[in-house]
């Protein structure tokens, strides 16, 4: 289904390597042939300074000599180089005209929806294909929200009610309120128009085809029978095909991390690569415990760095009297130089209906760190925390962490969610850095995986 602009020649092959690559040797063959200009804004792309004006100008010299291919990936590189979504549009553009002009019709739409997408103009007035096959049958969002919301609402039990990351109603609701979202979330139905699977997935800006910060997951709807891999095969089909339609260079797929797949997955997850397979682990608590059982299942450095906190950070949550938690959380957020995820009036919002709950932490009397939760039907997620430069490494986000453990327990929470663990390194060293804070807490894991598919 994916159509991708060939080198026209051997010239535009080597350029293409180049700029996909960064190969070296490629480019010592190229300075034998083509003007010293090319070459050496070529040369400061392999080194990684080069400029957005310097990447336009290379992508028209190489669409002028024909060469489409290195031409297309000059304007990918400045998209990836320009922070601005109205400029990242503008290179999407460019390269939509590439493909238009190879007869190259899906993938030029494709681009042109992500371009409008980034622009804020959405693409509603588009048909969005919803595949159909052997009595089963896709039902999408994005072609008609109010019956993908009727049947969310009809279902038994919320399917995604307790998964943090996934859920329909707050997770949903926040991450869709940003700009440049588009929702593309369907359901499979059988001829008699029972919901077999949920898909929820969606898309922000020029990213992939995920569900809000994760991977797409196939969630069956019949807790006893498996959905059958009919009904996989067509949910994958229509990923791939909304891929394709909305621009995503791919989508990621979560899995269970031991279970056996069903055939349709295994398939596609056989000839994939080594860094288009991410495994980790989803880690939490059980509130269930006592709260000395939970201590004990935190790691021995964690509870050093606990003990250092509970005798010089002071904790406050919003439910005190007198903590200005807005205020707080912009003030934070000015000190550490970060846009705010949370306008001040979504925030407080939140905080009123009990969606999210604050903590601030004080040290020496002046503001030094906050954390965010979320909840989710009986499941509390650790949504964020910052930090001030200030406090240096003083181990203070432990004791945030823990009395936001306690108040859930306190507030008859089940499970304390820390969300994906990339503990093995795959995601970079602030990840891995991440996750091996957050198990320093958790002491229940499940195994996960994420396959790179339709790219």
């Amino acid at each position: 289904m994916r159509q991708t602009l060939n080198p026209a020649n051997a010239a535009d092959d080597l350029l293409l390597k180049v700029l996909t690559r960064n190969d070296a040797e490629a480019l010592a063959v190229l300075r034998q042939h083509m003007p010293g200009t090319v070459v050496d804004v070529l040369a400061r792309v392999l080194d990684g300074g080069v400029d957005p004006a310097s990447l336009r100008q290379l992508g028209h010299i190489l669409a002028g000599a024909g060469m489409t291919a290195a031409a297309a990936t000059a304007f990918k590189r400045l998209a990836e180089a320009s922070p601005q979504p109205p400029d990242r549009a503008a290179a999407y553009g460019e390269i939509a005209a590439l493909e238009r002009a190879q007869g190259l019709t899906l993938a030029a739409d494709g681009h042109l929806r992500l371009a409008r997408r980034l622009t804020g103009d959405g693409n509603g007035g588009d048909v969005l294909p919803e595949l159909a096959e052997g009595g089963l049958r896709v039902q999408s969002a994005f072609m008609d929200p109010a019956r993908h919301a009727a049947m969310l609402a009809g279902l038994a039990s919320p399917p995604l009610a307790e998964d943090p990351l996934r859920d329909t109603g707050f997770t949903k609701r926040l991450w869709h309120s940003a700009p440049h979202t588009e929702d593309f979330s369907f359901f499979v139905v059988d001829q008699s128009g029972r919901p077999r699977v949920l898909v929820e997935c969606d898309v922000r800006g020029d990213l992939y085809l995920g569900c809000r910060e994760t991977g797409v997951e196939l969630t069956r709807l019949d807790p006893v029978a498996d959905p059958g891999d009919d009904v996989v095969e067509l949910a994958l089909r229509q990923l791939d095909s909304i891929a394709v339609w909305a621009g995503c260079p791919h989508f990621w797929l979560e899995i269970p991390g031991e279970a056996p797949l069903p055939a349709p997955i295994a398939r596609r997850a056989a000839g994939l690569a080594g860094n288009e397979i991410i495994r980790f682990r989803n880690g939490w608590i059980d509130l269930n415990q006592d709260v000395a059982a939970i201590e004990r299942g935190y790691r021995q450095t964690t509870r050093h760095e606990l003990r250092w906190g509970r005798e010089n950070v002071v904790v406050a949550s919003h439910r005190d009297p007198g903590i200005a938690i807005v205020a707080a959380y912009q003030e934070i957020h000015a000190r550490i130089d970060r846009v705010p995820a949370l306008a001040p009036d979504v925030l407080e919002a939140a905080l009123a209906r009990g969606d999210i709950s604050a903590y601030v932490g004080f040290l020496q009397g002046e503001l030094a760190g906050m954390m965010l939760t979320s909840r989710h039907g009986l499941t509390t997620y650790d949504m964020s925390s910052m930090r001030v430069r200030e406090a240096g490494k003083a181990p203070l986000t432990h004791i945030l962490v823990h009395r936001a453990i306690l108040d859930a327990k306190d507030r008859g929470q089940r499970r304390f969610h820390f969300g994906p663990l990339y503990d093995d390194g795959q995601l970079g060293a602030k990840m891995k850095n991440i996750a091996r804070f957050k198990a320093g807490f958790a002491s229940s894991y499940e195994p996960r995986t994420l396959l790179k598919l339709g790219g």
